[in-house]
């Protein structure tokens, strides 16, 4: 059941376009308390104005504020991205500025807090402005935090987005210990460029589900606080890309509805979709929810990121883990096969 949140202190403000992490809160001695934070930056606001504001919720102790920050901050935006990066620190990158959402920013910015220590922070925010080279300027991307492998370190990966004119179909990795980023070599048959879409991660595989393959077609407005996808630019398919080898792919699907500015989370390997606009620009209240599997003709399991085309010789008719050999004087004439039909 939903409940409506009466935090202790005045009304919320109402606010679109922001970002949200949750955070773990840690006492002076290093520990890990038991109370966890939702800190939320950006947006426009009600008034319609854009906030660089950290607003901090608490909703196990029904508690929330506005952080007291000194010194440099981020310049207010909205369509950002953020991630949490060791349940402490908030990364943010992208997004529009400016007082008519007409600056496209390209900036990378990072805070660690304390909120049960002191509501005041003196320049808490860091600007990772180094980087020998940085991800053109975009809104409506995704961001997501994985440990990669081959680099030894904690990533965050940014995929799509736009700036108006171009959607980007470009990904990026981000180190978090050295503050470099780093364009990700990918390949495969299917390569999605999308914006308003959403990620998730799933193994070692990012997911991406729908969202808009065109440019916006008109300018953000504070009547208009979003991006207005052409509604025969919507997509409802679903998108994998495997992070350590780069290999994009496309998820076999049936029922999806066309959506974005939508929300996708993951929970014990089960992807839920909910939201966003659907193609006549009506708010979507639907949610749907898929278990992703291999795609036919496919072995392994798709969690783990080790999905493979069944051999000759065999076939696959479901999303099960395993491919199944014809009967004995029979094969197939390619690999993927998809039914015992195709072994003669």
């Amino acid at each position: 059941r939903w409940d409506v949140y009466f935090p202790a202190r005045s009304a919320l403000r109402g606010v679109v376009g922001h970002t949200s992490v949750v955070m773990s809160i840690f006492d002076s001695s290093g520990r890990l308390s038991i109370v966890n934070v939702m800190l939320v930056f950006g947006g426009i606001l009600d008034n319609k104005e854009l906030s660089n504001d950290l607003l901090v919720i608490a909703p196990s102790l029904m508690f929330w504020y506005v952080g007291n920050v000194t010194g440099v901050k981020p310049p207010a935006r909205v369509f950002h991205s953020a991630v949490i990066y060791n349940g402490k620190t908030m990364y943010i990158f992208g997004g529009l500025s400016g007082p008519n959402y007409t600056e496209v920013l390209s900036d990378t910015w990072s805070v660690e807090w304390q909120p049960f220590e002191t509501s005041e922070l003196k320049d808490p925010w860091i600007c990772h402005n180094k980087s020998e080279e940085t991800p053109p300027a975009r809104y409506g991307h995704t961001a997501v935090e994985i440990y990669d492998s081959n680099l030894s370190a904690h990533i965050m990966v940014i995929f799509g987005g736009t700036n108006g004119t171009v959607v980007f179909a470009d990904v990026w990795k981000f180190v978090f210990t050295t503050g470099q980023w780093h364009k990700m070599n990918v390949f495969g048959t299917r390569f999605p460029t999308l914006y308003g879409h959403t990620a998730v991660i799933l193994g070692p595989l990012m997911v991406v589900v729908g969202g808009c393959t065109q440019p916006p077609n008109s300018s953000i407005t504070a009547d208009v606080p979003f991006p207005r996808c052409p509604s025969d630019s919507l997509t409802n398919q679903t998108f994998y890309l495997h992070l350590l080898d780069g290999y994009w792919n496309e998820l076999q699907t049936l029922g999806g509805v066309p959506r974005y500015l939508h929300t996708t989370l993951v929970h014990k390997g089960v992807l839920l979709t909910y939201g966003g606009f659907n193609g006549s620009f009506s708010i979507y209240g639907r949610a749907q929810f898929l278990n992703p599997g291999c795609n036919l003709g496919q072995g392994g399991h798709f969690s783990k990121g080790t999905c493979t085309d069944c051999r000759i010789g065999s076939y696959s008719d479901t999303s099960g883990p395993d491919c199944v050999k014809c009967s004995a004087l029979f094969t197939t004439g390619s690999t993927a096969s998809i039914s015992d039909a195709n072994c003669s």
